[in-house]
């Protein structure tokens, strides 16, 4: 009796330590079970040491049946205590997972109601059962309003299938995905919604109702259809731009601006250069370029900054035709959004042949232009050569200097034509170089007595025509002699001075004095008989239209005020 009562003490021992080291390695090794583990490992240990003495007939250590019972009903109680705790965790586990459900149940409830977006849930058949605050929001609808209403309730008025087709795919076990429909609030606003729909399935088996999400989409779909109105409507206009240069005889292309593909072409362009351009390289088609952009592509019709300037010309002649263009082109942004360059052409090659034409006539107009001024500077010098010679015959001094008051002033004229040979345009002379080179030849002729005058010259980057250069130049020719032959009598030196000035009004002032003796008291130009002056008064009031005063103080100042003359061209 003894030793089964033992043995069966052992092994409740041995089970209750077998179940510790399974909880220890359960709990993570938990201190506890490990203590319980070694205490029911040390009792199994001592039943075993007390089998072990019973059946080698110790008579030293005898059992007591009381005591060892006593050890039984701990063992069994230990054991039976360890038993059950298994079963009472599993219970915890239980309920933890059931709580942890239900917090997970009410956070999901609680993200559905905080939505932005309409969640609702339906029966089978389509009647509202649940409504989150986003679909109030979204369709204006309360959720007292709505519930058991049909889903219809949501659709505009008249005949629509689809409520009911998508309750069907639903039933069907089927869900929907972004599905964009019409919808309409409380207020029978429109709206655009794009709708997600799933199925509630119970137990796998039947469909129990239907979950939707219906997001407001009404500000992209309009956005969406604004965009692609503006692009028909870019579309069109650029269909009515392009059409407008289908008429011109004229080239006309658009080009990509990175690969030179050719976009669209006019029918001339088509009509020279043939048909099937588009698609192709422009310099490959329209200009021969050996495989390459052209040097003169693209350079000059981009901002530093990547940006389309305004139009830019240029004349260009065509390497395949040999025609010569009058070019027009500038850069812009398809409707595509990238750049673009378009050129249009327009046949110069008869222009040019003109231009050409009218340019060697002018060339030789030019020429013959300035063989005349040089043949009326020869003429005139030999018209002084001839006075000259008549004067040295001439004896008396009086008609000697008369021929020389002639002499120089066919000089004065002929200097004028010298002058407009040497120049380029043959309109005008430089006045300053001219009244130097006149007042120096007038200084070296009349200033015999070697009386050491200094002439002082102010005419800076003025430009005059014959017309008005030659009664200048005159006038010049006359107060200058008359300077030198009577304001320095009695002196032994002088200034004589010329100046021209434009004034801020354009009219030009013509200043020409000396600091000599001066004119005599109560003298009047108007009443001098000297054909000098008079020639003077004619030419400053009569030819050039101006006004004079004179200033005999202190020396002698000539103020001659006059428009440059301005006459129609000839033919």
């Amino acid at each position: 009796m003894v030793e089964f009562i033992v043995a069966f003490s052992f092994i409740c021992q041995l089970a209750a330590a077998a179940i510790s080291i399974f909880l220890i390695r359960v709990t993570g090794r938990s201190p506890a079970w490990i203590l319980i583990a070694i205490a029911n490992i040390i009792m199994a240990l001592r039943r075993l040491a007390t089998l072990y003495h019973i059946y080698t007939g110790n008579t030293v250590y005898k059992p007591d049946v009381y005591v060892e019972f006593i050890a039984l009903a701990s063992s069994v109680a230990m054991l039976t205590g360890i038993a059950l705790i298994p079963n009472l965790l599993g219970k915890v586990r239980e309920t933890h997972k059931r709580l942890a459900g239900q917090q997970a149940r009410r956070q999901l409830a609680s993200i559905v109601e905080s939505a932005d977006d309409a969640i609702f849930s339906t029966t089978p058949d389509g009647k509202i059962l649940s409504w989150n605050r986003g679909a109030e929001e979204v369709y204006g609808y309360s959720y007292e309003q709505i519930k058991g209403l049909s889903i219809t309730t949501l659709y505009p008025d008249g005949p629509s299938d689809e409520p009911f087709m998508i309750l069907e795919e639903l039933k069907a076990g089927k869900h929907i995905k972004n599905h964009g429909t019409l919808h309409v609030t409380c207020y029978g606003k429109p709206i655009h919604v794009s709708l997600t729909a799933s199925p509630i399935i119970s137990g796998n088996v039947s469909v129990q109702g239907a979950s939707f999400i219906s997001r407001d989409v009404s500000m992209e779909t309009n956005l969406i259809e604004s965009l692609k109105n503006a692009e028909a409507r870019q579309r069109l206009q650029n269909e009515e731009f392009l059409s407008m240069f289908s008429g011109i005889e004229g080239l006309f292309y658009v080009a990509d601006f990175d690969t030179y593909e050719i976009l669209h072409v006019n029918p001339y362009t088509e009509k020279h250069h043939g048909t099937g351009l588009v698609g192709k390289k422009c310099y490959d088609v329209l200009q021969r370029s050996n495989g390459s952009p052209c040097e003169f592509c693209n350079n000059r019709i981009l901002t530093d900054k990547g940006e389309p300037t305004g139009p830019q010309e240029r004349e260009l002649q065509n390497t395949i035709t040999g025609l010569w263009y009058h070019c027009i082109e500038r850069a812009l942004r398809w409707p595509d959004g990238r750049l673009v360059k378009m050129h249009v052409a327009f046949d110069i090659t008869g222009l040019k042949a003109a231009e050409d034409r009218i340019n060697r006539n002018l060339s030789e107009k030019m020429l013959l232009l300035r063989e005349i001024h040089h043949r009326v500077k020869n003429n005139m010098q030999i018209i002084s050569s001839l006075i000259n010679l008549q004067s040295i015959q001439i004896t008396d001094k009086k008609v000697v200097g008369m021929f020389m008051e002639m002499q120089s002033r066919i000089r004065t004229m002929a200097l004028i034509h010298e002058k407009l040979y040497q120049t380029e345009d043959l309109a005008s002379v430089d006045f300053g170089d001219y009244v130097n080179t006149l007042a120096t030849y007038l200084l070296n002729t009349y200033n015999g007595k070697g009386t050491p005058i200094k002439l002082k010259v102010d005419v800076k980057n003025l430009h005059l025509g014959i017309d008005t250069a030659i009664p200048c130049g005159l006038i010049i020719n006359e107060l200058v002699t008359n300077s030198l032959k009577y304001a320095f009598n009695g002196r032994t030196g002088g200034e004589i001075f010329i100046s021209l000035e434009k004034k801020f009004d354009g009219r030009y002032e013509l200043s020409v004095g000396d600091d000599g003796t001066g004119l005599t008291a109560g003298f009047d130009v108007s009443l001098a008989k000297s054909l000098g002056l008079s020639l003077v008064k004619t030419l400053a009031e009569y030819q050039l239209g101006g006004s004079m005063d004179v200033v005999g103080d202190s020396g002698t100042v000539f103020r001659i005020t006059f428009d440059e003359l301005k006459y129609p061209e000839r033919i």
